[in-house]
């Protein structure tokens, strides 16, 4: 069979040349960066019950009552408390996108939420 003049790149065999862009930067952007999707799936959360706004003394009360026997000792002032089960659903509306990750004085990391 004889091809046509214009498909002779069809008779070269070449090595394909595979290459990535901003590998790097890609994986760093998606381990640095927690969305709440991350926050409701795991179970290693916590919140500042101190920064809990005046607005929201019903959610403060909230989380004194059910999570103060989970206190976590962070290195930054502040009474922190481990939010590990469903409970944050009761508040999922009043979360803030800014969601931090923290490690404790043990070297695990939570994800750290605030209210609005």
């Amino acid at each position: 069979m004889v091809l046509p003049a214009h498909a002779s790149y069809l008779t070269h065999i070449k090595a394909t040349h595979y290459r990535i862009l901003n590998k790097k930067t890609e994986r760093e952007k998606v381990v640095n960066t927690p969305i709440l999707k991350d926050l409701f799936d795991s179970n290693k959360r916590l919140i500042n019950l101190d920064t809990i706004p005046a607005s929201q003394q019903q959610a403060k009360g909230y989380f004194n009552e059910y999570y103060a026997k989970y206190p976590i000792s962070i290195n930054t002032a502040g009474s922190y408390v481990q939010v590990k089960d469903d409970g944050i659903y009761s508040y999922m509306f009043d979360i803030s996108d800014d969601i931090k990750t923290v490690i404790n004085n043990k070297g695990n990391s939570f994800l750290e939420f605030f209210l609005v």
